[in-house]
């Protein structure tokens, strides 16, 4: 995980809990006969807020849900709220009459963006909240102050979070994210009818410029394109399995193939880590391997996506974002569970997952707990998949496209 990351999960549990506690005892005394609603009945709402911050991958699952709020309120405002480093994914998928960002650049353009967001709310109450993190106070604190009368959230048995949400949505361990998605549907009378998400859409000159670095790269219609993401976001950097076994795999993959071309893609902030497997690769095999990583912006990395044959990655965002487009997948899991948030029902025809379950698995996803916090990040789960089953995979798919 890194600083700053640290910084807002830090200031979100120590600064957050008190501010909620303090906000929840106020709305008591404002509301003594405070209710708890299991549906929003708005016939007509004016507008409904959307609140996600974390995760690319985690904001194309929830897309689904938001294109059937916007199906089934048609005349209804739907705003979006998130991280400012969100707002092209958000943008692209164009289900948002408007998007409010959190810009966490530094201290001053938080508190700027936080106090804006809120003048914002004070002259446009919202009908509806809907906040889909994973129990955030900060989260849960927008939602409060966006003015809505119906706050949708999930459900946590703490005296802040009961006053504050008052629409609560279990969230159930043993479905998947895009079912629990539709539980929050459904508290406002919605029904998702297709789950799955569709394709992030990409525009004509992202495409081209994908065209001309195949192009540069001497790629043809020939070649075999597997993209490899050795990194996982700074939420938790224990995701990661080894960069060594990923080059194993190369190295093998492309000694048996020789129309296999890798391309290894990554973030600017993630171009170091990435290229550091490069000391790995055999030094015949080289010549095959690309790293672009930091090189191309999010449009071009979808449009990248689509050209993949197939993506060999972490549990991540590229991984929801590949399957979004039907790119094919081969997915390494460890301390998350693919149950959760994996390959759901025919995906997984088209989209492999390897995970080793232990005692302790998943540790993602557990409230007031830190991913590996019970094996104090050595990632047992992990470190139990062996580069063989993994390239045994690979050559499965590589043998049945042919």
């Amino acid at each position: 995980m890194d600083t700053k990351t640290k910084i807002l999960k830090f200031v979100d549990h120590w600064l957050g809990e008190p501010i909620c506690f303090f906000l929840a005892c106020l709305h008591r005394i404002t509301h003594p006969f405070h209710h708890t609603f299991l549906n929003a009945h708005v016939k007509k709402p004016k507008s409904i807020l959307i609140i996600k911050f974390f995760g690319l991958g985690s904001i194309t699952l929830a897309s689904s849900l938001i294109k059937s709020i916007k199906t089934t309120y048609k005349n209804t405002k739907i705003v979006f709220m998130t991280f400012k480093n969100n707002s092209d994914l958000a943008k692209r998928l164009n289900l948002f009459e408007e998007i409010r960002t959190i810009d966490t650049k530094n201290f001053f353009t938080i508190l700027y963006s936080i106090f804006s967001n809120l003048i914002y709310f004070s002259f446009h109450k919202q009908s509806i909240s809907i906040d889909l993190e994973f129990y955030s106070k900060f989260s849960t604190i927008m939602s409060y102050f966006s003015g809505a009368k119906f706050r949708v959230g999930f459900y946590i048995r703490q005296f802040w979070r009961n006053s504050l949400v008052n629409v609560p949505v279990y969230f159930n361990y043993a479905r998947h994210i895009l079912e629990i998605y539709s539980m929050v549907g459904e508290t406002i009378g919605v029904k998702v009818e297709k789950i799955i998400p569709s394709p992030i859409p990409v525009k004509e000159e992202e495409k081209t410029f994908i065209e001309k670095l195949f192009k540069e790269k001497n790629i043809t219609e020939k070649d075999f394109i597997l993209g490899v993401n050795i990194n996982a976001s700074e939420l938790a950097y224990c995701r990661r399995w080894h960069k060594e076994r990923f080059a194993e795999v190369i190295n093998n993959i492309l000694k048996e193939y020789k129309e296999i071309k890798i391309f290894l893609t990554g973030s600017k902030d993630e171009k170091k880590y990435t290229s550091s497997i490069l000391k790995f690769i055999q030094q015949d095999n080289k010549n095959r391997v690309f790293d672009i990583s930091g090189e191309l912006n999010f449009g071009q990395y979808i449009a990248l996506l689509n050209k993949l044959n197939i993506l060999l990655t972490n549990d991540s965002g590229p991984f929801h974002l590949a399957k979004a487009q039907g790119t094919p997948t081969v997915s390494i899991w460890g301390p998350g569970s693919p149950d959760l948030y994996g390959p759901y029902k025919e995906e997984k025809e088209k989209h492999r997952t390897i995970y080793k379950r232990w005692p302790c698995s998943p540790c993602l996803y557990i409230y007031r707990t830190d991913a590996g916090y019970f094996c104090k990040k050595t990632t047992p789960c992990l470190n139990d998949i062996k580069s063989e089953e993994v390239i045994k995979t690979i050559k499965e798919i590589i043998n049945s496209k042919k």
